[in-house]
Order: structure tokens, then C-alpha cells, then sequence
């Protein structure tokens, strides 16, 4: 089971819930806490299959860890512009 204490409680609601309400969720792959975001990334494409979401990073280490996700990766700095084929 994911540890989601360390989590907003918006996003503890979402993870309780079948709906999708994000167009996109674009996470960064360190964050404080227990959860990072290639955590996240995974429970979201096991859990909520129709979330898109994508993975940025600043750490070039961490690309290839991310890549295997399978999901978007940006690396940081990008053009916010290169979001674009993610909104529908």
C-alpha cells in the first residue's frame, strides 16, 4: 500500500476516488517526504489508468530511472510550450 501521509489531502481524495479531474498531473520526480514522483507516476498508471501524467527532473541521474515508467519526461529547465501534446 502507498504511503499517501505524505501527501496533499487533495490528492488523498483524488486516490480514493474513480474520477479523473486533473487534465494532466506533472509531478516532479524528488519531492519532500517518502513519495517521489516516479512513485506517484506508477500508482497513477496502475490505479488511474485514464490519468495522464508526466514526470520532470533537473537531475540528469534520475532520467533514466523515470524513463522506465513509460511516462512523459521533461527534463528541467523546459519550455512550458513542450506540455502542449499532454492537454488534449
Amino acid at each position: 500500500m502507498t504511503d499517501f501521509s505524505v501527501m496533499c489531502l487533495p490528492m488523498v481524495l483524488y486516490a480514493n476516488s474513480d474520477y479523473v479531474p486533473f487534465i494532466v498531473v506533472l509531478s516532479d520526480v524528488q519531492m519532500p517526504g517518502k513519495l517521489s514522483g516516479i512513485d506517484l507516476a506508477v500508482w497513477l498508471k496502475t490505479n488511474r489508468p485514464k490519468q495522464p501524467v508526466a514526470l520532470m527532473t533537473g537531475y540528469a541521474d534520475e532520467l533514466e530511472r523515470a524513463r522506465r515508467t513509460g511516462v512523459p519526461i521533461f527534463a528541467k529547465p523546459f519550455d512550458a510550450q513542450e506540455l502542449a501534446p499532454l492537454i488534449p
